[in-house]
């Protein structure tokens, strides 16, 4: 059995209660309570999309460019290059410098 000083067994122990302290300040953080789930953000009001998330409207504009919801017959005709289900949209290409603004639906579906 080694012997050892007093004094050398204190401060090993002090050393090691140190950084017993130090491992656990550093735990508690990770232990806490999980941060809670938000909801789903809505999702991004763009030009692409507002025909989807507005069924009413057949025509909009962003100052910039203009789409349009086809008619079935017109859709099969021109067959335009945005399809969101059966739903077929056409839109305008934007000039180089312009500035979008707020989008707005320029025609509603009568009822």
């Amino acid at each position: 059995m080694p012997i050892t000083a007093p004094h050398v067994t204190r401060c090993a122990a002090s050393a090691f209660g140190a950084a017993l302290a130090f491992g656990v300040a550093l735990a508690l953080p990770a232990l806490a309570d999980e941060p809670r789930v938000s909801p789903l953000p809505k999702p991004e009001l763009t030009l692409q999309n507002f025909g989807r998330l507005n069924p009413d409207c057949l025509e909009w504009t962003n100052g910039c460019a203009v789409c349009r919801r086809l008619e079935p017959r017109q859709a099969r005709a021109n067959h335009p290059w945005s399809r969101r289900g059966l739903v077929k949209i056409t839109c305008s290409t934007p000039g180089i410098a312009c500035q979008p603004r707020e989008l707005v639906c320029e025609a509603k579906r009568s009822r």
